[in-house]
């Protein structure tokens, strides 16, 4: 499928609203049991985003849910089938028959004596037997299926979860539209223009998506059983990409309406539901990055008191802070990744790394404001992640990791490296100086100090300097002692000439 990128599919599947149509509905009721299973599960794991058209819920399904007698859906497809497959068997009977009497005609006896021996029956015995039993079990699960009233619970239980469609002057309004639509062929809808009843209601549910789209200013994913080129761009009764007169509609609507065929939707829903610990264990390996995500926006939202602390009592004793005020923490990476699959929880063990950026704090006095230095602390921790695991509700083997909402434990933190915040050394690495000269730096920082001990020795004495005249005395020292070294310089140049002459 190329219509609806994998990427586009897995955020449409965290955060859009989800709706279904008539036919995907219907569909549960046509089709197997255990895929009936399996579909339900799977929107009941989104079940809090689903979003049902008033046309779709109150409307086209009325029908079905004020119907009393049985069911015979999954029934009547599988006696089709039973019946398609004995024609095709007395078919193929035929087809041999008239070879053998053509080889005859045309005096091919050993040939047509072959045929003759052919018993279609004998040699596809294992085949028609098979399928008969499997037929005769399904009816049999799909009767059961049927009778336990499983699809119309389902059915409205989804259709509850819908709002207040069009008045009835909208509803003429959009079918006065219609008209000239079907007319000039403009999806969607128009390939019903020949139906005696609701010829409108495709055009009425995509009124409706694109008005849900626009006031809650969120996407919205269809899904449709319905493979018609009103809908649809159509090669070979292939899905090419979705109508572009729809894109173009919902874009001018300012909505976001994303329409996927049904079989699409369960294949790619594949992503995130696993019907085995197999493919448990492969969802777990191919979310790494998301689980990173989870952790750094905890890390981020619950510890970073807890964390400047601890930083505090590790870093401000090497540099005389009072301590440390945490900015940022970015570049979360995971590493030591292990985990165990429960029923219920997946448990992982883990090594967390990522980059704190900080200031230091230098307290200066009661009346003097504190001095606030960069710096950049490498951390490790040691993590524990607990991740819930869903399990459907029809068949208890489908599951769905919850990965963003997992609950995390972690260890004391661990200082691997961090940067000195009386030297900015990202500052000089990035814009490398030809004339740069290191003993500038020492002399700043020993000015510093001295400046430090001269503010307390006057602090003592309560002859207090502010933080901006002790700034600009050192200022001022070293540019005393930079016009020295220029002078020298000058006085070195002027000798060299006088030595050159």
């Amino acid at each position: 499928m190329n219509y609806l990128s994998e990427e586009d599919f897995k955020r449409l599947w965290k955060s859009a609203l989800i709706s279904v149509d008539t036919s995907v509905l219907l569909f549960l009721q046509e089709c197997h049991a255990p895929y009936a299973k399996y579909v339900m599960d799977t929107l009941l794991f989104v079940e809090d985003r689903i979003w049902i058209t008033s046309q779709v819920a109150n409307v086209e399904m009325a029908p079905q849910f004020n119907y009393t007698g049985e069911i015979k859906g999954s029934l009547r497809k599988l006696n089709d089938f039973d019946r398609e497959f004995d024609k095709t068997i007395t078919a193929i009977n035929a087809k041999f028959q008239s070879l053998q009497q053509n080889l005859d005609e045309q005096g091919h006896d050993l040939l047509s004596e072959l045929i003759a021996e052919i018993d279609i029956n004998k040699v596809l015995y294992d085949v028609i037997s098979n399928f008969k039993l499997n037929v005769a079990s399904s009816t049999k699960e799909n009767r059961e299926f049927l009778q336990s009233k499983l699809v119309q619970i389902f059915q409205k239980s989804l259709c509850s979860k819908t709002s207040l469609g069009f008045n009835d002057d909208e509803i003429l309004a959009i079918e006065q539209e219609g008209i000239i639509r079907y007319e000039k062929c403009i999806p969607p809808g128009y390939k019903d223009a020949k139906k005696n009843g609701n010829k409108y209601g495709d055009l009425i549910v995509w009124k409706e998506l694109l008005n849900k789209s626009n006031q809650e200013n969120r996407p919205v994913l269809f899904v449709t059983a319905e493979k018609k080129e009103d809908w649809f761009r159509l090669r070979d009764n292939v899905i090419l990409e979705v109508r572009e007169e729809l894109r173009k509609e919902a874009e001018a609507c300012k909505a976001e309406v994303f329409v996927i065929h049904f079989k699409d939707f369960i294949k790619m829903s594949k992503l995130f539901i696993s019907r085995s610990t197999k493919e448990l264990s492969e969802k777990v390996d191919s979310q790494k990055s998301e689980i990173a995500e989870q952790v750094e926006i905890y890390i981020n939202q619950n510890i970073h008191g807890e964390l400047e602390e601890k930083l505090t009592e590790i870093e401000s004793v090497l540099y005389d802070s009072n301590n440390i005020e945490v900015d940022v923490i970015e570049d979360i990476v995971i590493s030591n990744f292990t985990y165990d699959i429960e029923d219920e929880e997946v448990t992982i063990n883990c090594k967390v790394n990522f980059t704190v950026y900080a200031d230091h704090s230098f307290y200066m006095g009661a009346k003097e404001p504190s001095i606030n230095l960069p710096t950049k602390i490498e951390c490790q921790i040691d993590a524990m992640i607990f991740i819930d695991i869903f399990s459907g509700q029809h068949n208890d083997q489908n599951k769905l990791i919850d990965i963003d909402s997992p609950y995390i434990e972690l260890d004391e933190v661990e200082v691997i490296d961090a940067t000195n915040p009386l030297v900015h050394e990202d500052d000089f690495q990035e814009q490398p100086d030809p004339d740069y000269d290191e003993s500038y730096i020492d002399e700043l920082e020993a000015e510093y100090e001295r400046m430090k001990e001269q503010r307390e020795s006057d602090f003592a004495n309560e002859e207090h300097i502010s933080v901006e005249e002790m700034e600009a005395e050192v200022e001022e020292r070293i540019q005393q002692k930079g016009n020295k070294k220029d002078y020298e310089a000058m006085l070195r140049e002027e000798k060299e000439d006088d030595e050159e002459d």
